[in-house]
């Protein structure tokens, strides 16, 4: 969402990188989240399928990874000035988020019992609007204090520890843990 929550300052990095008319910038904006929506779409149905015969665990720890390495070169973009290299990364940016919202719900369902699933389930859904509207804030903050680039290597030191519980598997004991109090 710092995209979304920066349209201002994107629109300079588009009109600085790819030296286009004012006329023409919020096209390239378009073209930013066009390409998450439609990568995400087809992830969702890649991932779906992979859901039925992989690890559902190794498929949002896949997810988490390509997800962070968008994170790490939508930050990136900027000092090499290249939108495409941010177009790519907000393709990247799909892929890693239709991993965990595809993939989650059957997990919560196979992990929880079915007294605490609708809890589990609420709480993983809920996260989708209160962190899009999260992002939307941090995004327009950051990109009018501290700039969009920062925000992104802010994102990228936040996500940087799921990659270790996705790796240990600590998560999923946390996980059930946390809705034995639901």
């Amino acid at each position: 969402m710092i995209v979304s929550g920066a349209p201002n300052e994107l629109q300079t990095f588009v009109h600085e990188t790819l030296g286009v008319s004012v006329t023409s910038e919020s096209v390239y904006l378009g073209y930013l989240m066009s390409v998450f929506i439609a990568v995400f779409c087809i992830a969702n149905l890649i991932f779906g399928h992979a859901a039925k015969t992989k690890p559902p665990f190794r498929l949002v720890a896949i997810g988490t990874f390509v997800w962070i390495i968008a994170i790490f070169l939508s930050g990136l973009s900027k000092s090499l000035e290249s939108f495409y290299l941010l177009l790519f990364a907000r393709a990247l940016s799909g892929v890693g988020e239709a991993a965990i919202q595809t993939v989650v719900p059957a997990f919560i369902d196979s992990q929880i019992s079915s007294k605490r699933r609708s809890s589990a389930l609420a709480i993983f859904y809920l996260g989708f609007p209160v962190g899009g509207a999260l992002g939307f804030l941090w995004g327009s903050y950051a990109a009018s204090s501290i700039g969009w680039v920062c925000s992104f290597s802010d994102s990228l030191l936040l996500h940087s520890p799921l990659l270790h519980s996705h790796r240990t598997g600590h998560s999923t004991w946390r996980f059930r843990s946390y809705f034995r109090h639901f």
